[in-house]
This record gives C-alpha cells, sequence and structure tokens, in this order.
C-alpha cells in the first residue's frame, strides 16, 4: 500500500491507502500537544495542550505526579489547569486545617474547607473560594442548587452561584396573541 496516488496504475491491486494516524489514545502526557480529551494521559485537552483534571480533593486521578512531591490540579488561569504543590502542614499551625468556610480569610490552601484560597497578586491575604470541577459537583458551595462557577478574572475568587434551567431548543409555550406592552 501507498500513501498517496502512484504516477501510473500498476498491474495489481496495492491495498488501501495507509491512513495517517494522531497519537494514541490516553498517550500524551501533561503539557503534549492535543486536539482531543482521548489524546491526553489526563483525559483533559485545553486550547491544544493536555493539562490535569480538577476534582474534588487532592489524590484522587486528575493526572499529577505526586511519587515525589505531593501535588493536586488546580486552575490557574484563564480556564487553564496545572498541577501544584500542596502546602506543607506548619509545625504548630495558627489556623487548624479545613476550618475556614467559603468567604473567609486565608493565607493558604489547607486552612479552606474547600482547600482553595484566592490570593490577589498583590495581597498576602486572600478568600477561601470554590473549587469548579469538570464533573457535576458543587466545589465546596453549601446548596445542592448551586455549583462553582470559574472567574477568568484573576483578581477576584470563584462564586458559588444558583443553577438555573437551560432553555429549550424549541419553544414550550406558544406566545400570546396580543402584547403585553404598547410599543413606545
Amino acid at each position: 500500500p501507498t500513501g498517496s496516488p502512484t504516477g501510473s496504475p500498476t498491474g495489481s491491486p496495492t491495498g488501501a491507502p495507509v491512513r495517517k494516524q494522531g497519537p494514541a489514545l490516553y498517550s500524551v502526557s501533561l503539557g503534549g500537544v492535543c486536539t482531543k480529551n482521548v489524546s491526553c494521559v489526563s483525559r483533559s485537552c485545553f486550547r491544544g495542550k493536555c493539562q490535569c483534571n480538577l476534582c474534588d480533593t487532592p489524590g484522587c486521578a486528575d493526572g499529577c505526579d505526586s511519587s515525589r512531591v505531593p501535588k493536586h490540579c488546580k486552575l490557574v488561569r484563564d480556564g487553564y489547569a496545572a498541577c501544584r504543590k500542596l502546602d506543607p502542614p506548619t509545625a504548630s499551625p495558627t489556623v487548624p486545617e479545613k476550618s475556614v468556610d467559603l468567604g473567609g480569610p486565608c493565607t493558604e490552601d489547607r486552612v479552606c474547607i474547600s482547600e482553595s484560597c484566592h490570593i490577589k497578586p498583590d495581597s498576602a491575604v486572600g478568600t477561601c473560594q470554590c473549587i469548579p470541577c469538570a464533573t457535576d459537583c458543587r466545589g465546596g458551595c453549601s446548596s445542592g442548587q448551586q455549583f462553582c462557577k470559574f472567574i477568568k478574572n484573576y483578581r477576584f475568587p470563584n462564586v458559588c452561584v444558583v443553577r438555573t434551567e437551560e432553555p429549550t431548543p424549541t419553544p414550550t409555550a406558544k406566545p400570546s396573541a396580543t402584547p403585553t406592552a404598547k410599543p413606545s
């Protein structure tokens, strides 16, 4: 078989053309070039690069290598997630681990119940924020009707918002025959 047609016909069949194949399923490492989620070992392709998977708890199947240094997947900017080193516990912590609610003050991830502290670049103290996740989880938001919304502007923390019904592709009711307001 050939990859492209030959210049002149051959006397016998040559078989089907050889197809150029992309990377094998789940074979591209973090940071590698990808076009689909199934290309990445982590199963997450974002803007042409394999990234780790956001999940509810550190140590989950997020794609981060924690063999030498404990790491977990965390949003870093504009929807891109990366493996970050877990904050090491201090010798005598002043604030107990996982004790600060969403919106409370923090200086490191470990003190937040959500394990995510948003600190502005020009500040030493941040705010405990929720964690968006790829699945249908709440990300630390208290109500089952809420989910965590990722805020693209890195100067503001993620927020819990109320889940609303998505519009249907076709109208579910007929419009009224008479207008309800007069045009001005």
